[in-house]
């Protein structure tokens, strides 16, 4: 009897056993849940109106420490203004504006000739730039009139022909020294007009030249430019008044007759043929 029961209770568990692992290997159960969820989930919805609107699949997560992660959500902004700043920047070699160029050529100082202040002569139609310390009224450009004189507040008339730089200073400072306390005067040629020489014929620049400095027959010549092609080098005339002086280039280029090569005086005329 007792092993009656205990044979009965083994087969029903068996029966059991048997079932169970018939639904785990029936197909289509758990598959079928799953494509339950996917089919809803995938299942476009539907608007108010009726309307089916596909749902938009969310994006792949991006694995940590890729590109994507590490790039910035924005591009980086320029920081404001520094564009116009840029802009207002003048490029290199640029123009200046008028208004500026104008400035700069006013603030610049006339640049006064070469002339020795203590040898150099004065004439008439020089032009002269007087300046006395700290008196800006008294200062600036004065030609020399063809009498020989200058216009100048608080001294009137001075004589300025036939006189340095130098000389001209102290006459000037003499005579205001009668209505100001110690003034102190500077006077420098910006133009030579007094004084010139000239070349004619056969050279390349022919024209008048200014005697700046001593200047001899040679000097002269290359101050003009040289020889034209067909030049008589060996029969220069010089035209001083009544006088008249030969001058031999081609002897000269030899190392002989340097005697005649002389200094040249105001008014002096070259003759090359």
């Amino acid at each position: 009897m007792t092993l009656g029961l205990l044979f009965g209770a083994c087969l029903l568990a068996g029966d059991e056993k048997a079932k169970g692992k018939g639904q785990e290997g029936v197909p289509g159960t758990a598959s079928a849940a799953v494509e339950g969820k996917t089919s809803d989930a995938t299942k476009p919805e539907t608007s108010k109106s009726g309307t089916e609107r596909p749902i938009e699949p969310s994006p792949a997560p991006v694995p940590k420490g890729s590109i994507a992660t590490q790039a910035p959500d924005t591009a980086p902004v320029a920081p404001s203004g520094s564009k116009d700043a840029e802009a207002a920047k003048p490029g290199e070699g640029e123009a200046a504006k008028p208004d500026e160029a104008g400035n700069a050529e006013k603030a610049k100082p006339a640049k006064a000739a070469v002339v020795d202040p203590n040898a150099y002569i004065i004439g008439a139609e020089d032009v002269l730039v007087i300046r006395v310390w700290r008196e800006p009224e008294l200062s600036g450009q004065l030609p020399v009139r063809p009498d020989g004189k200058i216009s100048l507040q608080l001294v009137n008339e001075v004589q300025a022909a036939g006189l340095t730089p130098e000389q001209l200073g102290a006459t000037i400072a003499e005579g205001l020294a009668k209505v100001m306390t110690r003034p102190e005067v500077s006077v420098s040629v910006l133009q030579v007009n007094s004084k010139k020489y000239f070349i004619s014929g056969e050279v390349q620049r022919p024209g008048a030249y200014p005697l700046l400095i001593p200047t001899t027959i040679v000097e002269a010549l290359v101050n003009g430019g040289g020889f034209r092609e067909f030049a008589n080098q060996k029969d220069i005339v010089i035209v001083r008044g009544k006088e008249r002086f030969k001058f031999n280039y081609k002897d000269f280029a030899k190392g002989k007759g340097s005697d005649k090569n002389i200094m040249l005086q105001h008014g002096d005329h070259i003759l090359v043929r």
